[in-house]
């Protein structure tokens, strides 16, 4: 955090988490509605993470 508080301004920052946030929830939001349905391969790389946990 040290590093992008040196690289970013706090306005930029908040702006950043906002943005961040609204793709997510977003992303969640068309998954759950099967609005962009994908292929099941497109998480692979999450579900290894949790397998790993």
């Amino acid at each position: 955090m040290t590093r992008m508080r040196e690289t970013f301004s706090d306005a930029e920052l908040v702006e950043l988490g906002l943005v961040t946030g609204a793709f997510i929830a977003l992303g969640r939001l068309h998954r759950a509605f099967g609005v962009a349905p994908m292929d099941p391969k497109t998480h692979t790389v999450l579900a290894e993470r949790r397998m790993l946990g």
